[in-house]
């Protein structure tokens, strides 16, 4: 059976006020009038030493507005790119489909442009797509912008806007 040393209430009570004092001002014990021994402030020091707590916090910041775009992803093209990128693909295609008509080509040959017209058309369908997406989603922010402008004051669509940034 382990043996505890003997506490007194008084004593404990004084600790948890020199606590106290100690939590509201850190130098409290190393004042000039402090009545304690070298010894016996020491101690009380160790005791009564405030605990440094390490807290991490993790902060999402927006990227710049030019750099905007999905963590991972690639950038949205403009509708110029995209514009190019759709005829490069189509000539492509296009290119692919003169070289099925040649009778002299093997079938080995005639499944590797089947393939590679198959992955052009889907490369075109992605880029059609999400030209699509960046427009639809650009109209329902407008209409959610309009709709905030004319229903929340200027303070709520602050704190609105500021909200949704992480997002935009």
């Amino acid at each position: 059976m382990t043996n505890f040393p003997p506490l007194r209430v008084a004593v404990l009570q004084a600790l948890v006020e020199l606590k106290d004092r100690v939590m509201a001002d850190p130098d409290f014990l190393d004042g000039p009038d402090v009545p304690y021994d070298g010894e016996a402030l020491t101690v009380l020091k160790k005791i009564l030493q405030p605990q440094v707590v390490t807290k991490v916090v993790e902060k999402t910041v927006a990227a710049p507005k030019n750099e905007r775009g999905r963590p991972g992803k690639d950038v949205v093209l403009s509708e110029e790119d995209q514009q190019k990128v759709r005829d490069q693909l189509q000539k492509l295609i296009d290119d692919v489909n003169a070289m099925e008509v040649s009778k002299t080509i093997d079938t080995k040959d005639q499944i590797a442009i089947a393939r590679l017209k198959s992955n052009l058309i889907e490369q075109l369908l992605k880029l059609q797509e999400r030209a699509f997406n960046v427009k639809r989603m650009s109209l329902f922010q407008e209409v959610v912008i309009n709709i905030l402008d004319d229903l929340v004051d200027e303070k709520g669509r602050e704190t609105f806007l500021a909200k949704i940034e992480p997002y935009r």
